[in-house]
């Protein structure tokens, strides 16, 4: 059977059991310029953690920059391709936010951030800056 979404003006929980007892597939939204300091790598890292954990989460990138193929290989590397969707640079970020489940931002260091601005403004849940090892020891909690 197909993932079941929340009904429109909702959102999901990440990972939430369905009434079938199953996860629920949540979609984070990242966006930024592909370097090393957006810290995307960690993101995929996380995503293959949750995958591994047996989540239906999907993580879309939204940008375009330096990192694309290492990050695209890390994906990849991980079995997780198929989850991670890299969608380049875009113009209907606010469209994005509305339909991801939660904003993440791996940012090493973020000055004031206009991406998690707009979630913030468009109401989405979001998360703060998470390395891959502080999602494991919140997987493994």
């Amino acid at each position: 059977m197909g993932s079941r979404r929340a009904p429109a003006g909702g959102r999901a929980r990440a990972c939430a059991p369905s009434s079938a007892s199953r996860p629920t597939r949540a979609v984070a939204l990242t966006v930024g310029s592909l370097t090393r300091q957006k810290a995307q790598h960690d993101l995929i890292e996380a995503c293959a953690a949750v995958a591994r954990d047996g989540a239906d989460a999907r993580l879309l990138i939204a940008g375009d920059g330096p990192l694309r193929a290492t990050l695209e290989t890390l994906a990849r590397e991980r079995a997780i391709a198929e989850r991670v969707r890299l969608l380049g640079a875009r113009q209907d970020v606010g469209d994005l936010i509305a339909a991801a489940d939660v904003f993440v931002l791996s940012s090493i260091r973020e000055g004031l951030s206009v991406t998690l601005l707009e979630a913030m403004r468009a109401g989405a849940p979001r998360s703060p800056p998470m390395s891959a090892a502080t999602a494991r020891r919140w997987s493994t909690a």
